[in-house]
């Protein structure tokens, strides 16, 4: 069948940002949340969690469990807290399979070929689970300045996710948003006509790349927002509820024709 039309369907998100700045916090602001902990840094926040997950298999049993298991209808979003600390397990347990001390020590780049298969595997997971369970997905993660070559000009330092770059690109190829959240700063002159970097005390998400950072959303958002406790509350409001245009069937003698 042929359709036309915007379609509301869950969210699939990476949130990334510097420690400490409340990344978990504002996840925690979405529609009935669940939070998958491999990083075990929950404790301060009242939230619904797994237990600390050490292994691929056991991640994949709570998936299940939430999903179409014993908890069943009873969480709106997946929250992966967090995905860097997902990568250090993913790693540790190929290492181990191959019996290999390291990742770099596969050669040719197999290990990262390896380790973004994994990742592929697990986005698929998430996809299912977004697709037929009707769940949104929030990837936290933590932030990393990299080396950018642009091909259009000279190479420069961004910020980017904190893992693999060919695992990172796999990832933010399969988001709906990948949102940046940072300290907001001014830049002033001293009186030594030096520039120094002030902090506003304000919490600022971005939603659009530019040459500093990678961001992205596929949902015509503004450029940047102040987070407050109910940030995801909000993007929710946004993407589900401002007036869409209704799916309509390509007319029926096209349907009839396939």
């Amino acid at each position: 069948m042929i359709t036309k039309g915007i379609e509301v369907v869950p969210y699939r998100a990476a949130l990334y940002g510097p420690p400490g700045i409340g990344k978990s916090t504002t996840a925690n602001s979405a529609d009935k949340p669940i939070f998958f902990n491999f990083e075990d840094a929950l404790h301060h926040i009242d939230c619904y969690k797994t237990n600390h997950i050490k292994t691929f298999d056991n991640f994949k049993y709570l998936l299940g469990q939430v999903t179409y298991g014993e908890y069943k209808g009873q969480f709106k979003t997946i929250v992966i807290d967090t995905i860097d600390a997902l990568e250090d397990l993913l790693a540790k347990e190929l290492c181990k399979e191959h019996g290999r001390p390291s990742l770099g020590s596969f050669g040719f780049g197999q290990g990262y070929d390896l380790l973004n298969k994994k990742w592929g595997d697990i986005l698929d997971m998430l996809d299912y689970a977004s697709r037929e369970y009707k769940m949104n997905v929030i990837l936290i993660g933590h932030d990393q300045i990299r080396r950018y070559e642009d091909p259009m000009g000279d190479g420069y330092d961004r910020i980017t996710l904190k893992m693999h770059h060919k695992s990172a690109l796999t990832l933010i190829s399969r988001m709906d948003a990948v949102l940046y959240m940072t300290w907001e700063k001014m830049v002033r002159k001293t009186e030594t006509k030096t520039n120094k970097a002030i902090g506003t005390g304000k919490r600022i998400i971005h939603t659009i790349e530019n040459p500093a950072f990678l961001a992205k959303n596929r949902y015509d958002l503004k450029d940047r927002f102040e987070v407050d406790q109910n940030f995801f509350a909000h993007f929710e409001m946004k993407i589900y509820f401002e007036p869409k245009v209704e799916p309509d069937h390509i007319p029926e003698e096209i349907e009839e024709s396939k």
